[in-house]
């Protein structure tokens, strides 16, 4: 969408929202009240921008394998993980990495945030026993009552 509608819908999300991740526009971040900005591994850092954009909120990493998670923990506040499971965005593209993976990334010393074909409560109570800090859906979200049941099974699941 236009950058400006992009803005508009950021402003009016965060108005309805607990926390706030904008992926690849940090720009849209820095404008807008959100908590998180979300790039790749190798994205150009904050560091490198300097000044130019300027985002005060987590910085957060989309990663695709262990090796990934390793390196980020040394460099951003936490990482997105996946997929775990098939997702239709990600197919042909990355295998899933199983619940197995998941609890292997969860341990690698940054907060971790499991992605990727989460359809079920069973399926994101797992996430939370294996120590995820969170899970992000897509599919799921557009329903409202089955959100609703992810929300309160990985509420009801973490230690």
């Amino acid at each position: 969408m236009p950058d400006r509608e992009a803005l508009a819908a950021l402003r009016w999300l965060s108005n309805r929202a607990s926390y706030l991740a904008v992926h690849g526009r940090r720009d849209l971040a820095a404008l807008t009240p959100t908590q998180a900005h979300i790039s790749g591994l190798h994205s150009v850092s904050q560091t490198e921008l300097g000044r130019t954009i300027l985002f005060s909120g987590h910085q957060l990493c989309s990663t695709h394998s262990l090796a990934e998670v390793s390196e980020a923990a040394q460099k951003v506040d936490g990482v997105f993980f996946g997929p775990i499971l098939e997702t239709p965005s990600k197919a042909g593209i990355v295998e899933p990495h199983g619940f197995g993976e998941l609890a292997k990334a969860c341990v690698l010393g940054v907060p971790v945030i499991a992605i990727g074909g989460f359809q079920t409560p069973k399926d994101v109570a797992k996430c939370a026993e294996l120590g995820a800090h969170g899970v992000a859906v897509l599919r799921a979200a557009r329903k409202s009552s089955l959100l609703a049941e992810l929300s309160q099974a990985f509420a009801e699941a973490r230690p």
